[in-house]
């Protein structure tokens, strides 16, 4: 049964993940079309450094805010009060810290309109960040998902708006996902003031218990975004911003499949709560073989149909961006097995092992970045990111099998067994689908439910495509 109610979960939120799929999928021909190789470039320039920045500058306080409030280890009026208080700290230290990294790239195409739309984002993204760590410790999962996708909605409906109809440009696609944030962090605001009175509040106790709880994944959430961005950071200084926009898109195309594999929500969850361990770490190892399997399908036919999809989609224009897709799915079809063991790692409360992994990682992938592009250009890149994402899959492969003291062979022997779980899945695809309801009463008032509460629960590794 709990074997079942596993890879219930696992189908359910890969349902979930390809309609977020499908939406940026949308907005991503829609940005290539209007902006074109060399303005995508600028675009991907452009948005890499909040990418990157958000995650240390947040200090992991949306998991530490799940925890305060859902213990209600203090009133979440005080801790809200806290959370506030940071709020103006880390917004401040993001607009401060992004603004130096564009001075220091010192590029004439990223203007000051330019870098003030990007920076204003930084706060209004915090606050949702906050008030989704807020609904998710009141267990109020159908809010926090609501908000996980109404930003996504809202983008591609300025993007029609600023790109397509106004034709603003790459100032429109920017200003499309700050209006697209500002207007969700204004109504998860208002959400919480409905329930709560809200006062800035410092308290040591509850700033100490943040910080502790929040930095250590802070810094891996760092480590694992330079090392996903940092090749974009590097190839805007080394070669053109059409080049950038090759490689951008090429690794959008290959990347964009990846999110219905995004379960780790459902590993780290269940890992949590489950009792008996080495039930959870059959059930993962069987998660991992049947991933690879998935994966190597569904990379296949990226691989053949990207030569006719990407100019037919994206336009001629991104021609030369179907060789970046096909060579480097190998680094993307990596990075999906790796989710899954690195979100078991932080289920078993090791998240501090995916700082060593990802440092080295990091280091390698600028050696080579800085080697490879002046020389190869995009594929150079391509080159960096597939060394170096094999290095930190390596890493964790070999961690994960000493951790749980099973030899790496058995984590990738398949068996039998592994199949058994498919004809207990058809009646939640039937219902997935819509052409059957849910008969067991007891799933239908808690599956959901659970699925909800996974659903929210964020990867340890980033989204793919940062719209």
């Amino acid at each position: 049964m709990a074997e079942r109610g596993f890879f219930r979960d696992v189908i359910s939120v890969m349902n979930t993940n390809t309609f977020t799929t499908i939406i940026r999928f949308v907005i991503g021909i829609m940005i290539a079309r209007a902006l074109g190789p060399a303005g995508k470039g600028l675009y991907a320039a452009i948005l890499v450094v909040p990418n990157m920045i958000f995650s240390i500058t947040e200090l992991g306080v949306k998991r530490a805010t799940i925890y305060h409030i859902g213990e209600k280890i203090y009133p979440p009026e005080q801790v809200i009060g806290v959370l506030l208080f940071f709020m103006l700290i880390t917004s401040t230290l993001g607009i401060i810290i992004s603004a130096g990294v564009y001075h220091f790239m010192n590029n004439p195409n990223i203007t000051l309109p330019l870098v003030m739309i990007s920076l204003l984002g930084i706060p209004a993204q915090l606050i949702t960040k906050y008030t989704n760590g807020i609904f998710i410790g009141k267990e109020q999962y159908r809010i926090s998902n609501f908000l996980r996708y109404l930003p996504i909605i809202l983008n591609l409906l300025f993007i029609v708006i600023f790109v397509i109809l106004i034709k603003w440009y790459v100032l429109g696609a920017l200003l499309a996902i700050l209006v697209a944030n500002v207007l969700t962090a204004v109504y998860s605001f208002d959400l919480i003031l409905k329930n709560h009175r809200l006062k800035i509040q410092f308290d040591i106790k509850i700033f100490k218990s943040i910080i502790q709880l929040g930095a250590v994944y802070a810094i891996a959430m760092f480590l694992v975004k330079l090392n996903f961005r940092i090749d974009v950071l590097i190839m805007q200084s080394l070669t053109s911003l059409k080049e950038v926009g090759f490689y951008n898109q090429g690794v959008t195309v290959a990347e964009g499949w990846q999110a219905p594999f995004a379960i780790g929500a459902v590993v780290l969850s269940t890992s949590a709560n489950s009792g008996n361990q080495e039930v959870v770490n059959n059930q993962v190892a069987k998660l991992f073989r049947l991933t690879l399997l998935m994966v190597i399908i569904a990379s296949a036919f990226i691989f053949f149909a990207s030569p006719l999809l990407v100019p037919l989609i994206y336009g001629r224009n991104f021609t030369p961006s179907v060789q970046i897709t096909q060579y480097i799915i190998p680094a993307i079809v990596i990075v999906i097995l790796a989710k899954i063991l690195a979100s078991r790692l932080a289920g078993l409360k090791k998240t501090y092992i995916v700082i060593f992994v990802h440092l080295p990682a990091v280091i390698i992938n600028i050696i080579f970045n800085l080697m490879l592009i002046p020389k190869y250009g995009a594929m150079g890149a391509v080159i960096a990111t597939n060394i170096s994402y094999s290095f930190m899959a390596i890493g964790i492969l070999v961690i994960y099998s000493r951790v749980i003291h099973r030899p790496v062979s058995d984590i990738f022997r398949y068996r039998k067994s592994d199949f058994d779980f498919i004809p207990e899945l058809k009646p939640v695809l039937l219902r997935l689908t819509g052409l059957k309801k849910p008969e067991s009463k007891h799933f239908k008032k808690y599956g959901n439910r659970e699925a909800e509460k996974k659903n929210f629960e964020e990867d340890f590794f980033p989204d793919s495509q940062e719209y």
